[in-house]
C-alpha cells in the first residue's frame, strides 16, 4: 500500500498524519551488498553535497527551504526537523561514503518525518534508474534507536511530474528500515517516463520514530541515472523593424547546436538538451550588431520554445556589450562596490525587473542583516579615442525604491574621466545626476564634451550611493560613447613611481589565466598583452627598495593602471598599507564576533576607503560589543629611538547616530609592546583616536615615539579597535586603518643557517630563506628552511596565529635558536612570506649511515631501503649498512614489511632515552619492488 501524495504545484503534502502504522506496507526493502547501477549521465545537481548544503531546523511558520539545488523539507505535525551538513556536525559521528560532505537529518519532536528532494527535467517515455547510498544510526545503547519502531524507515521515494508541476505518475518509496553500521546502497527499480511527464522529483524521504540522540540518517552520493530531455527552440531575428537574414543563432545547454535565420529571419533549431538546472542559452552575434544571449527553461519536445532577439545597431558607439545583453560580466565592464553589490537585472530575484532593450541591465542595490543599506558601487569602461574630438556619452537610468526623492545621500549618476597614455586622469567631469528620479521611467543621462589635447582615453560608467534595503536599486541600460575611436592600445599598460618619480626595471606582472611579466622602461612606462576576462586579474608592481603593490582589474583591451610605489626608507614592517594582498605578513584576531578583513578602494570612489593605495585593513563587529587586532613582531635593538605610525579613520553615517566620542568603550588605538628574550613585556605603548562624532569620516594620523628598553628584543606593532556599534545597524560603525609605519635601526640579520645553529639562546634574523617542508598542525606546526647553496638547514615553529609556508616559498624569520627534543630549532617570533609558489631544492641522496652526522640535519634528502619494523606513525628502514632509520610516515604511504622503498623527507633528529637518533620527516615514499 503507498501512501496518496498531493500535488500543489511545486510542493506536497502528506494526507495521513498516522503514517508510521501503514509506512511498512510502503517500503520495499532493499538489503545491503547491492551492485552500484551502471551509469550513463548523472541528471542531479550537487548530488553528493559537495557543493553546499543546508544547516537549518524547520519552524511552525517556515517548512520548506531550496538552497544548494536542492529543496528541504519538513512537515506541519513535525515543526522541529533538523537538515545539517555532515562536515558541521559536533558529535564524533561524521561518516562521508565519498568526499567531504553529505547530508544529515533527525528529528526532535514525533512522529518525525522529512523530505529532500529535486525536481529534474526528463525524457517522455524514457527510462531512468535512481540511487543513493544511506547511513542510518542507532545511537541507542539499548536497540531502541533507528529501526526499533514499526514505522522507521529511509529511502527514495519517485515522483512524476507535468510541466505544470502536477502528479502523473506516483512510484513511492523503496527503503531500508533498519540500522546499518556501514554506507549502504539503495538501488531503486528501473522506471519509465508517462508520454505526458516533464519532471521527475527525486526525494531522500525519512520517517523516524525516534528523537535525535537515538537516531541520525546521512545521505550521499545520489544519482537519478538516463536520458536528458530534448527540445525545440525557434524564434526570429530582427534589426526592430527588417529581418536578419543568414544569422547564426547557437544554443548551449547539455549540448550545443546551431543554425541560420532564413530570408525572414527566423531558425529553428531541434534536438536541443537542457542542462543540468533545466536551462539553455540562446546567443547571436552578427556584425554590425551588438551580441545579445538569452536564458530559457524549454519544455521538452514535442512542445516549441521560443526566442526572439532584436538587435541594435552598433553604429558609432565605442562601447563594447553596451546593453548588457550579451551576459554578465562579459563584456569589458570592470565593476567596485563597497558594501553594495553591482548586479544585473536577470541575475537577481527581483519582481519585476527593469529594462529597455533586449532582457538585462545593470543595477546597483545594497541590503545588510536587519534590512539596513548603506553601499556604494560602479562600473566602468575604458575606451581608446583621439585628441580635441567631440564625444558623447550617455546612458539610460530609472531609480527603483522609495528614497530617492527624500534622502540626499541616495545619488546616482554617469562618469566619465580622461586620461593620458601614461594614465594619468587629466579631466574629471562633473557627474551628470538625473532629475526626475521617477521609478520605472528610463531618464536620459547625457554628457557632450571635445576631448583634451593630451586624452588617450575616456572611462564611461555608472556609479550609486544607496541607503534604503533591496529592492531599491539603480539601473542603468544601453550606455553610449558616440565618437571617433582611438588607435589600438596595448592591452595593458601604465607608468610606475615611487614616490612621484619613474621607477625604471619595476616588475610588472599578471596573474590568472592573463599571466604575464614585464619590466618598465626609463621613463617607467610598461605594456604587454593579456588576455580579456570577465573575471577580475591580479597586476602587481615591485621593485627593490619599494613595498610592492597589487590592483585587481577586469582587462578589457585598454587598460591603464598606474602604480605609485611607497619607499620602504627605514620602515621595518611588511606589506604595511595591506597593498600586496591583505592576509600577508599580519597576524589578526578577533575579540568576541569582531571581524578583521580587508576593504578596496579605486580612486574617486564615493567614499574612498585607502589613505594610500587601493587595500586598507578594517575592523567592524556583528552584532555590537567586539573588535579586532592585528600586528606583526619585528626584531629590535635595545636603546634605541623608534617611532610607531598608522593612519586610522574611523567611520560612520552621521545621519544615523553614533556611539563615536559618546561611548568611552568605543576606540580605536594604536600600540607598540616590548618584549624581552623570554617573551616578557617590558613596556606597552598606546595611542588611541580622538573621534568627534559630527566630524567628517577622515584619516588621523596616530604616531608613538619611544625608546626601547635595555632587555628589549622585540617589539609587536599593531593596532585594536572595540566597536559598542554594531556594523549591522544604521550605524555602521567600522575602523580602517592603512599605512603603518615602524622606523627605527634593523636587528642585524645573520647571513646563513650555518652561522646561527652554534647559538643556543641566541636570538637571530635570517632572510630569504627557502622552505622545504611543512609538518604538524595547528597550534604546533613547524617547518624547515635552508641555505640557497644547500649547506645547512634547520627547523622553524610557526609564530602564533600564523599558518605554516608553503615548500618553495621564500621566508625572513626571526626567534631563538634553541635544541628541543634533541634537534636543533629557531623558536619563531615572527615570519615574512617574501615569494610563494617557488621551487623546492632537490632531495640529496645519502646512506642511513650518513645521516647519523649532524651536518645534514636539517636538509631535504632521499634514502632506499627495506621497510622493516612498523610501528603506528612511523617504520624503520635498512639500506644495509648497519643502521636502521625511524622514518615518520607520509600519509600517501601505507607501509608493508619487506617493501624496497626510496623515501624523500627532511632529516631531523630526536632523543631516544639519552641518546639522539636521527629521523627522515618523510613527504613520499615510493614502493620500488
Amino acid at each position: 500500500m503507498n501512501f496518496v501524495r498531493e500535488e500543489t504545484k511545486g510542493d506536497f503534502q502528506m494526507r495521513s498524519k498516522w503514517f508510521f502504522a501503514l509506512m511498512m506496507a510502503a517500503v520495499v526493502i532493499i538489503t545491503a551488498g547491492l551492485s552500484q547501477a551502471s551509469l550513463a549521465a548523472n541528471l542531479l545537481l550537487n548530488p553528493g553535497f559537495e557543493s553546499g548544503n543546508i544547516d537549518w531546523a524547520t519552524t511552525s511558520t517556515l517548512l520548506t527551504k531550496s538552497q544548494y539545488n536542492w529543496t528541504y523539507m519538513g512537515y506541519a505535525y513535525n515543526i522541529t526537523s533538523n537538515f545539517r551538513p555532515e562536515n558541521k556536525t559536533t558529535n564524533a559521528n561524521k561518516e562521508y561514503h565519498s568526499g567531504t560532505n553529505a547530508s544529515r537529518t533527525n528529528t526532535s519532536q514525533l512522529p518525525g518525518h522529512t523530505t529532500i528532494y529535486q525536481d529534474v527535467y526528463v525524457a517522455q517515455n524514457s527510462t531512468y534508474n535512481a540511487s543513493v547510498w544511506v547511513r542510518a544510526r542507532d545511537l541507542s545503547s539499548d536497540g531502541t534507536g533507528f529501526g526499533s519502531q514499526p514505522g522507521d524507515s529511509v529511502g527514495i521515494w519517485i515522483q512524476e511530474l507535468d510541466i505544470d508541476g502536477n502528479l502523473v505518475v506516483d512510484h513511492g518509496k523503496v527503503g531500508v528500515t533498519k540500522a546499518n553500521t556501514a554506507y549502504e546502497q539503495i538501488n531503486y527499480p528501473s522506471f519509465t517516463t508517462a508520454s505526458n511527464t516533464a519532471k521527475v522529483r527525486f526525494m531522500l524521504d525519512s520517517t523516524l520514530g525516534e528523537v535525535y540522540g537515538k537516531t541520525q540518517i546521512t545521505y550521499d552520493d545520489c544519482v537519478l541515472d538516463g536520458p536528458s530531455p530534448t527540445c525545440v527552440i525557434t524564434g526570429t531575428v530582427t534589426d526592430g523593424t527588417t529581418p536578419l537574414s543568414n544569422v547564426a543563432v547557437t544554443v548551449t545547454g547539455g549540448n550545443t547546436q546551431s543554425a541560420l535565420t532564413g530570408s525572414n529571419g527566423v531558425y529553428a533549431i531541434a534536438g536541443v538538451q537542457a542542462d543540468a538546472s533545466g536551462k539553455v542559452t540562446v546567443r547571436v552575434a552578427p556584425t554590425g550588431y551588438y551580441a545579445q544571449t538569452k536564458t530559457r527553461s524549454p519544455s521538452p519536445a514535442p512542445a516549441t520554445n521560443t526566442c526572439d532577439f532584436t538587435l541594435i545597431p552598433v553604429g558609432n558607439n565605442l562601447l563594447q556589450n553596451a546593453g548588457f545583453d550579451d551576459g554578465w560580466p562579459a563584456g569589458n565592464w570592470n565593476t567596485y562596490n563597497a558594501r553594495a553589490t553591482v548586479g544585473h537585472e536577470a541575475g537577481t530575484t527581483f519582481s519585476p525587473t527593469s529594462y529597455i532593450s533586449g532582457e538585462d541591465a545593470a543595477c546597483i542595490y545594497s541590503s545588510y542583516a536587519g534590512g539596513t543599506a548603506d553601499g556604494d558601487g560602479r562600473l566602468w569602461q575604458t575606451v581608446s579615442v583621439l585628441p580635441n574630438q567631440p564625444y558623447t556619452a550617455s546612458v539610460q537610468f530609472t531609480p527603483v525604491g522609495n528614497n530617492w526623492t527624500v534622502d540626499p545621500a541616495e545619488v546616482a549618476g554617469l562618469f566619465v574621466k580622461e586620461y593620458d597614455a601614461a594614465g594619468n586622469l587629466i579631466v574629471d567631469h562633473p557627474v551628470v545626476n538625473p532629475t526626475m528620479l521617477q521609478p520605472g521611467f528610463f531618464e536620459t543621462l547625457t554628457d557632450a564634451f571635445t576631448s583634451n589635447s593630451k586624452t588617450a582615453v575616456i572611462q564611461i560608467g555608472g556609479f550609486a550611493h544607496i541607503n534604503e534595503p533591496t529592492p531599491s536599486r539603480a539601473i542603468f541600460e544601453d550606455f553610449a560613447l558616440i565618437g571617433p575611436a582611438g588607435p589600438a592600445i596595448p592591452m595593458l599598460s601604465g607608468v610606475v613611481t615611487g614616490g612621484g618619480a619613474a621607477l625604471s626595471g619595476a616588475a610588472v606582472t599578471t596573474s590568472g589565466a592573463a599571466a604575464n611579466s614585464t619590466y618598465t622602461t626609463s621613463n617607467g612606462h610598461y605594456s604587454f598583452n593579456v588576455a580579456t576576462s570577465t573575471s577580475s586579474y591580479t597586476i602587481r608592481a615591485s621593485q627593490a627598495g619599494y613595498y610592492a603593490q597589487q590592483k585587481s582589474r577586469v582587462l578589457n583591451g585598454t587598460d591603464i593602471v598606474p602604480f605609485d610605489l611607497v619607499p620602504i626608507g627605514q620602515n621595518l614592517l611588511v606589506n604595511p598599507g595591506f597593498d600586496d594582498g591583505f592576509v600577508s605578513d599580519w597576524t589578526r584576531t578577533a575579540i568576541n564576533s569582531g571581524v578583521v578583513g580587508g576593504e578596496t578602494s579605486l580612486k574617486g570612489d564615493y567614499l574612498p576607503v585607502c589613505q594610500t593605495g587601493e587595500q586598507a585593513a578594517v575592523i567592524y563587529v556583528r552584532p555590537g560589543n567586539g573588535g579586532g587586532d592585528m600586528y606583526q613582531v619585528v626584531p629590535v635593538q635595545p636603546g634605541q629611538a623608534y617611532t610607531a605610525t598608522v593612519w586610522c579613520k574611523a567611520s560612520w553615517r552621521t545621519v544615523k547616530g553614533t556611539s563615536w566620542g559618546t561611548d568611552p568603550n568605543q576606540k580605536a588605538t594604536l600600540y607598540a609592546t616590548e618584549y624581552d628574550a623570554l617573551g616578557n613585556v617590558v613596556a606597552n605603548h598606546t595611542l588611541d583616536a580622538v573621534v568627534d562624532p559630527n566630524a567628517p569620516q577622515v584619516y588621523q594620523k596616530l604616531s608613538i615615539p619611544f625608546t626601547t628598553a635595555v632587555g628589549t628584543i622585540a617589539v609587536k606593532v599593531g593596532a585594536t579597535a572595540y566597536l559598542v556599534d554594531a556594523y549591522d545597524t544604521r550605524g555602521l560603525a567600522r575602523v580602517e586603518f592603512d599605512s603603518f609605519e615602524f622606523n627605527g635601526p634593523a636587528f642585524p640579520a645573520s647571513p646563513t643557517v650555518s652561522s646561527i645553529k652554534s647559538k643556543d639562546g641566541s636570538l637571530v634574523s635570517l632572510t630569504g630563506k627557502i622552505v622545504t617542508g611543512r609538518f604538524g598542525t595547528s597550534p604546533n606546526q613547524f617547518f624547515y628552511i635552508e641555505d640557497p647553496d644547500r649547506s645547512a638547514g634547520i627547523r622553524v615553529t610557526v609564530p602564533p596565529g600564523m599558518g605554516a609556508p608553503n615548500a618553495g616559498e621564500i621566508v625572513n624569520v626571526y626567534g631563538l635558536v634553541q635544541t628541543v627534543g634533541g634537534e636543533k630549532q629557531i623558536t619563531a617570533a615572527s615570519m615574512v612570506h617574501v615569494t610563494t609558489g617557488g621551487t623546492v631544492p632537490g632531495a640529496l641522496g645519502m646512506s642511513n649511515r650518513t645521516t647519523s652526522t649532524t651536518l645534514p640535519v636539517g636538509l631535504r634528502v632521499s634514502v632506499w631501503g627495506t621497510v622493516g619494523d612498523i610501528v603506528d606513525g612511523y617504520f624503520y628502514l635498512d639500506d644495509g649498512s648497519g643502521t636502521n632509520l625511524k622514518v615518520y610516515t607520509p600519509s600517501s604511504y601505507t607501509p608493508v614489511t619487506g617493501d624496497y622503498v626510496t623515501v624523500v623527507g627532511i632529516l631531523g633528529s630526536e632523543l631516544a632515552g639519552t641518546d639522539t637518533i636521527p629521523v627522515i620527516r618523510a613527504t613520499a615514499a615510493t614502493k620500488q619492488n
